[in-house]
């Protein structure tokens, strides 16, 4: 099993490899802001801030699943 610094590589990697609005999203997020806030924060709607950080999620799960796949 992987320790916990090679899932936070991972993690990295990960959100390294997220489009830059879905990063900085997911991001906020995990910070845990709000999706009121978020979209707040980066000017948007609310509609986008909840589509931007479950795109983003989706995404993260996908790259750290046990059969890696890259983000759209």
């Amino acid at each position: 099993a992987p320790d916990a610094g090679d899932l936070l590589v991972r993690l990295h990697e990960a959100l390294r490899s997220l489009q830059r609005s879905r990063r900085v999203a997911v991001r906020l997020h995990l910070d845990g802001h709000s999706l009121a806030e978020i979209a707040r924060l980066l000017d948007w709607t609310p509609a986008q801030a909840r589509n931007q950080v479950y795109r983003g999620l989706a995404d993260l799960r996908r790259f750290l699943s046990p059969d890696p796949v890259p983000p759209r």
